[in-house]
């Protein structure tokens, strides 16, 4: 008896002596759980809107990084789910992983999205939707968008055209070179040639220089973009062939120095702008998930396509630019995350309406909020 009373005060003793409770800053969320992320680049605009919709949902947000291979990803998921996460946004560069993907969340009970990617297998297809766990996809127009760039060529009598791409397994190189294909079918245009999932840009410049030299025909070359878009090694070898009179480029991604290469006239149009509003939503119906566990099991998943912004000015996008640097990259305010995105913070019943957002999200609205048109509030402030 005497051994236990004195366990028994060893113990009060102990719990005495515990540092008192912090106490939460003004307006601080304690963190209720955790949000991951696999990412070849921590630093990227994709996983700053995604930390901020997730901590602003009082999460904590994980980037993993990756070199996004399908393996890589499927260790960065098993990763996560060791750390404790409760939830996973997931850009998926081949869908052949996604049955493995649903197992691991199954087993680990972690809600998860997919962002930026379509999914075309319908037995994988199925998995996801008799999934408990999976939440829903955002993806983008990339049939659509490609096509109408390959007309915009076809437009400037451009018949002969050369493919640059990443893996054509990435199932958004797959549904963007339906739309290629379905154009050049309904416009007489061929594919020539196609240099696909290059090592590294220097590779992309030397394919580039060999096919000019060996198919003096082409007069046009695609960038689609994907994972690995070296748009300016396109352009240089282009240039030092002495054809840039002559040959004109499309490309799906932004890049860098496309207000030059506009400026130029050597791309006629550029698609892009979609990652931020994409990861935002992908990550908000995580954290959602989360929060709200029963919004989403037994229901359908949800599914959003978010247009992509078509670029043919410099000065386009030098507006979308100041928009993004005016905000430190963010799309969204914080309030307008816990506003618009989030269940249970916004005036309003019901889930958020993702589609009414997505609708607000054009050129249009972004470069009028750029120069600081129009003295209503937007869907973003």
């Amino acid at each position: 008896m005497k051994r236990l009373l004195t366990a028994a005060v060893i113990l009060a003793l102990l719990c005495s002596c515990q540092a008192p409770e912090r106490q939460l800053a003004e307006n601080e969320q304690p963190i209720s759980f955790k949000v991951g992320y696999p990412t070849n680049n921590e630093k990227s605009l994709l996983v700053i809107n995604s930390r901020q919709v997730v901590e602003a949902a009082g999460g904590e947000f994980q980037a993993e990084l990756c070199d996004m291979s399908p393996i890589s990803i499927i260790t960065a998921m098993k990763n996560l789910i060791d750390d404790g996460c409760a939830g996973i946004v997931l850009m998926p560069t081949d869908e052949s992983i996604l049955p493995q993907v649903s197992e691991l969340c199954e087993e680990g009970k972690i809600f998860w999205s997919i962002s930026m990617r379509p999914v075309f297998d319908p037995r994988i297809r199925k998995i996801l939707d008799d999934s408990e766990y999976f939440v829903g996809s955002v993806m983008e127009n990339d049939e659509t968008v490609a096509y109408d760039l390959m007309k915009l060529l076809w437009e400037h009598g451009k018949k002969k055209v050369v493919l640059v791409s990443s893996a054509k397994s990435d199932p958004v190189i797959v549904a963007r070179e339906r739309g290629i294909y379905r154009a050049a079918e309904e416009y007489g245009m061929e594919i020539v040639a196609g240099i696909y999932n290059a090592p590294n840009r220097e590779e992309v410049y030397s394919a580039m220089s060999d096919l000019l030299v060996a198919k003096p025909e082409i007069d046009a070359v695609f960038n689609v973009g994907g994972h690995f878009t070296p748009l300016d090694m396109i352009v240089q070898a282009v240039e030092e062939a002495g054809r840039d009179d002559e040959i004109k480029l499309v490309s799906i991604d932004l890049d860098k120095n496309i207000g030059e290469y506009l400026d130029k006239d050597i791309v006629l149009a550029m698609a892009g702008g979609h990652h931020r509003i994409d990861t935002s939503l992908s990550a908000a119906m995580v954290a959602n998930a989360v929060i709200e566990p029963l919004t989403v099991k037994g229901r359908d998943k949800l599914s959003y396509v978010v247009p992509y912004m078509l670029f043919s000015s410099s000065e386009e996008l030098s507006l979308f630019n100041k928009f993004y640097d005016d905000r430190d990259g963010l799309l969204f305010t914080t309030d307008a995350v816990k506003r618009s995105l989030l269940n249970g913070f916004g005036d309003e019943s019901g889930p958020p309406d993702f589609n009414a957002i997505i609708g607000e999200y054009t050129i249009e609205n972004i470069t009028r909020i750029s120069r600081g048109g129009g003295a209503e509030k937007s869907v973003f402030d």
